[in-house]
This record gives C-alpha cells, structure tokens and sequence, in this order.
C-alpha cells in the first residue's frame, strides 16, 4: 500500500514544528513511507490551517492513501503500523474529541468521496474565517452528505492528546495547548530547541571526512547561502553536522539526505532517525536512482559520500541536477582505493569547470590525500 505522512508548518512555528518533523521522519523511514513537507502556506489569502485541503488535493492522485498529521502532531511510537486502520470501502478515518471532528490527524483514501470532500471544503468560503477553519467545514459537509465515507476510530488509535495518552500510542497531539515546544519535546524525547548548535566530531572519532574538509563544506555553504541542499550517503553524519550548522547560520535552507543504508545492512541507524533540523528530509534509496529521479537544476549545493565504487559512472547526473553556480563536493576522488572516482574529475576538467581537489594532509589523524574535490557548477558556457 502507497502511503505518504503530510507535514506543514510556517517559520512562526517551526520551532516545534521541527520536532514534530523528526519523528515523522523516523517513522516514514521505518516503514518505507514517503513523507511530503512543506514550509509555509500554499495560499496566503487564507489562514495557514486551510493549506492542509490544497496539499492532500495535490498529492491525493500520487498515493493510495494519505495521512495529515498537524505541526503539533508527533509520533511516538514507531513500531505501529498506521495502514492497520485503512480500508477499501472507506474515504476518510478520523478521530474525534469533545467537540466532534478533529483535522490533526486523519487518514484519506485516494477515493472519489476524498476528493469531493476535498473539493466541497474549499469551495465552503463561510467558514474560511472560522475559529476552526477546514475542521469546521468538514463536519458540515459530513454532516450534509452521506455519500462520503468516513469512519471514526477511537482517539488513542492516531490521535492521543497530552490527557488521554499512555505508553505506546502511537500520536501525541497538542492542539491549542501553550508552549507546544516543550510539551512535544517531553512526549517525542527529542531536542527541547530546534536551534541548538551541532558541535564536530573530533578526528579521532573515526569520521570518514576530515575536519578541515567539513569546515570548508561549512564555511561554502554559509557563504554561498544554498536554498536546496543535497548530501549523498550520510555514514557518521559528519558532513550532515556541517551542513545543518550552516543552515542554522544562514537562517534559510532545507537539506536532503540520500543513503541505502548500505553500511547498516539495511537498518535504521538512531543517528539517521535522529534527524531533527528544520527542513531535513530523509530519503532511503540508493545514490543513482535518487539522482535520475531528480528534475534539472534541483539543488544550488551537493556533497556526495557514496557509492564510490560506481558514482564516478553517473557524474553527469550530479551535474544534471545540479543549479548553474552550484556547488559540488566529491570525497575520495584520490583514493587509490576506487579507481572509477577519478572520472570525476576527468569529466570537471573536460567541461572546463572551475574546480580545486584537496588532498594534502599537515597533522597526524588526517586523510587528505584521499581527495576532496569542490567544483563549481556552470552550464551554457565552457568556462567560467
């Protein structure tokens, strides 16, 4: 069964949003889930809770069932899985409360009556200014229209509010509760400030990329200030500290992390589930087909950390994806160890890109002569 979590939140509240975001992350990684974010709302003209109708109109089509769990939503059990309540005959799963219906997590059918109810509630402009906005909607056409089917499960099932939750359920939902932050931090054991900062490793601590290596990987990213990061093969997360610190420092940004968890023989590692910075999205497929899958001109910066005994066949998919002035990093492309990285920069130097391969080491502990090429990307001209 295709299934996809539905996440949205705006930067007025992205600080719980953040943790919220992690364990869907980890949960969507558990079981093979695609997890769809997005930051900000999809029409301004309205509050933000209406986004919620335009992202399951746009991503109904695409998957056999969606689940919508609020900003304030988390999951604290990963071992449930949420398909148990899904059934064919049905269009929507819901909980509800002391006031009736709830919108902070439902289950949608791709389904004929999802999308008339979709359709109905944003066509019902008297309730756009509502206290409960689509919520209220959506009970009045239930209300009004039998031929929807919806039904209703215990709360505790997807919905557990601070209240009524007990060990093992598996949601914790704060609506309308003060500081969010902290009561989803308490519940989901995750970060208590989206904004602390991520210290380096150390060398000895036997990450793959050197320390000065992740300094210039942090110094670019701050300088260049990318919108759409991208790192290929995760390992130790030690890249992925950098990076997530330079997104913290600029303020913008959102990072994409690609591994097959190959090295973990197909297991989720905590420090991938782990994840917790605004905007990380957490992809489990291997480098190539997540490279051929992306459109042009998808990511302004790319680390690539993977599979280095083939990347050096597809470097014209890092290239493909990646924008004009975009910056690039390759490790191990001196590595005797994988011969097929040297293409790499073969392919640099043949498209005349302006490019520098680090590969000298100066104290005990580095590897440097491995090589750490940067290139900056351009395309429709030979040289910079």
């Amino acid at each position: 069964m295709k299934l996809a979590i539905l996440h949205l939140d705006t930067r007025e509240i992205s600080d719980y949003g953040d943790v919220s975001l992690a364990s869907k992350q980890a949960y969507a990684a558990r079981w093979g889930f695609s997890l769809i974010t997005v930051r900000g709302t999809l029409d301004p003209s309205r509050p933000p809770s209406w986004s919620k109708i335009l992202l399951c109109k746009r991503m109904l089509d695409s998957f056999e069932w969606l689940w919508w769990l609020d900003a304030d939503a988390g999951i604290t059990n990963l071992d449930i899985d949420v398909r148990k309540h899904c059934e064919e005959t049905t269009d929507l799963i819901a909980t509800r409360d002391a006031n009736g219906l709830n919108c902070g997590s439902f289950l949608l059918r791709n389904s004929d009556g999802a999308r008339k109810l979709l359709d109905a509630a944003w066509r019902a402009m008297e309730f756009v200014n509502h206290p409960w906005w689509e919520q209220a909607a959506i009970q009045a056409i239930l209300t009004h229209d039998d031929t929807i089917s919806v039904r209703y499960i215990d709360q505790r099932a997807i919905n557990s509010y601070p209240e009524n939750w007990s060990e093992g359920d598996l949601v914790i939902h704060c609506p309308a509760r003060p500081n969010r932050l902290a009561v989803l931090s308490g519940y989901l054991k995750a970060s208590t400030s989206a904004s602390q900062s991520i210290s380096f490793p150390s060398p000895s601590d036997g990450v793959s990329i050197d320390q000065c290596h992740a300094s210039l990987l942090y110094g670019a990213a701050v300088s260049r200030k990318p919108d759409r990061l991208l790192e290929l093969g995760v390992g130790g997360g030690y890249a992925t500290s950098a990076l997530l610190a330079a997104i913290r420092f600029n303020g913008r940004g959102r990072l994409t992390c690609v591994d097959s968890l190959f090295d973990w023989h197909g297991k989720m590692p905590q420090h991938l589930a782990s994840l917790h910075v605004s905007g990380v999205k957490l992809v489990v497929q291997d480098e190539r087909s997540f490279l051929q899958s992306c459109a042009n001109d998808s990511f302004d910066l790319i680390v690539s950390d993977a599979d280095h005994v083939n990347a050096g066949s597809w470097v014209e998919e890092y290239l493909r994806v990646a924008s004009d002035g975009a910056f690039l990093f390759f490790h191990d492309t001196a590595n005797g160890q994988f011969p097929g990285q040297k293409r790499i920069l073969h392919v640099v130097k043949t498209r005349s890109l302006a490019h520098y391969e680090f590969t000298e080491s100066s104290r005990p502990g580095e590897r440097c002569e491995r090589g750490w090429l940067w290139v900056v990307n351009r395309k429709g001209e030979s040289r910079l």
